[in-house]
């Protein structure tokens, strides 16, 4: 969904900090973790969706999607969980016509967070070295 098809005053965000904070207790260094863990796993949870999708395989299109959407929602992307819920949901109902499309605006999407939360690490690195 485009943002000027969304619903005023529904605007979502690629990183969401404070909902991040919500999900760690306010613990910054554990929020760092979470990141950096992230980080590392999600390229390897999107290439699993990836053949999934190419395969046209339902289950394991919502299986990828739902192990990707768990990550998402810690982290505040919201628009990213927006469209793993949308791929999860279309693998569970084996309507797959529209999956690439959709699986490649994850991508995009993911690409977009990588680079927010690479700069947010690298700032809070910063801070820690002051």
């Amino acid at each position: 969904m485009s943002e000027a098809a969304r619903p005023l005053g529904q605007v979502l965000s690629v990183f969401n900090e404070a909902t991040a904070l919500a999900y760690t207790g306010g613990d910054r260094r554990l929020l760092s973790e979470v990141i950096q863990l992230f980080l590392e796993n999600y390229p390897s949870q999107l290439t699993t969706l990836r053949q999934a999708v190419d395969g046209l395989d339902g289950q394991r299109i919502r299986r990828a999607a739902h192990a990707l959407k768990g990550a998402l929602g810690t982290l505040g992307a919201e628009r990213a969980l927006a469209l793993s819920r949308r791929i999860e949901a279309m693998g569970n109902a084996d309507q797959l016509s529209d999956t690439a499309e959709v699986c490649r605006e994850l991508e995009d999407e993911l690409e977009a967070l990588k680079q927010q939360l690479t700069r947010a690490q690298t700032i809070r690195s910063g801070r820690r070295r002051r």
